[in-house]
């Protein structure tokens, strides 16, 4: 693959207070060894400009934001599939980053068979090369890191 990784981070809107968009962008872009373009795609009963604007401050090519007011709250699994999968296809992101959560965990998995994907959980950091991608996982307890 030639040129910048495409990477896209999925923000939850009612669960970014602050800077934590900001936060999870900088840190996407920290995990990602190497030349990488993030896309920010923010979902929300009520995904606003100040989100996208505040993904855009933090250093985000682009913004989609995706909303639907019956998203449940914490939002669930089964709809946030079916919100993104239409939305990250079309957009053959290198590599899709999620929370570290219960929901995300479920999601990425999911996600990964409806967009031809690997789901890889809880990753500390990655890096992509001319090979294919390298990651690192704390296992043990966090005790040793798994490559």
């Amino acid at each position: 693959m030639s040129g910048a990784v495409k990477a896209v981070a999925v923000l939850l809107a009612d669960e970014l207070p602050g800077a934590a968009g900001a936060r999870f962008i900088h840190a996407a872009r920290q995990a990602i060894a190497g030349n990488a373009q993030i896309h920010a795609v923010i979902v929300g009963a009520a995904a606003a400009e100040q989100h996208a604007h505040a993904a855009l401050q933090a250093g985000a090519a682009s913004v989609v934001l995706v909303s639907h007011p019956l998203l449940a709250q914490p939002a669930q699994a089964d709809q946030l599939l079916a919100l993104l999968t239409p939305v990250l296809q079309p957009m053959a992101a290198d590599i899709v980053l999620l929370h570290a959560d219960n929901v995300g965990d479920e999601l990425a998995a999911r996600l990964a068979m409806r967009i031809d994907g690997t789901a890889l959980g809880r990753c500390t950091a990655l890096e992509h090369k001319a090979s294919g991608w390298t990651a690192r996982k704390p296992v043990y307890g966090g005790r040793m890191q798994a490559v």
